[in-house]
């Protein structure tokens, strides 16, 4: 049991240190520069219900995260400038998964 707890302890520990940038603002409708943390998309936008956890550059989405659609879908990877870009994993709610490279947000190069 208490291998089991430091296991756990050493997996939460990395998670939080992942990311070397500081947690961006709790409050939502501040700017995310250059920081860490969670955004969930208001109801009043398209993207209504979707969720991203990850990296912030000039409030986009950049460097690795993870994006929750509403439908149960979900991308995991590398993003550049508000878009997926580079190595990543697209998890479908349906089971069906894409892994793979991203260009501009679309697949592109080497996947399966």
């Amino acid at each position: 049991m208490k291998k089991l707890l430091f296991i756990l302890l050493i997996l939460f520990a990395g998670n939080a240190l992942a990311s070397s940038l500081p947690i961006c603002p709790s409050d939502q409708s501040k700017r995310y520069h250059n920081c860490f943390g969670a955004y969930i998309y208001p109801e009043n936008t398209e993207w209504a219900g979707d969720k991203y956890v990850g990296e912030w550059k000039d409030n986009k989405t950049h460097g690795q995260g993870t994006y929750t659609w509403a439908n149960g879908d979900k991308y995991v990877g590398e993003y550049k400038d508000g878009v997926r870009n580079g190595e990543g994993t697209t998890i479908n709610y349906d089971g069906s998964k894409y892994v793979g490279e991203y260009k501009h947000d679309k697949m592109h190069g080497q996947g399966t």
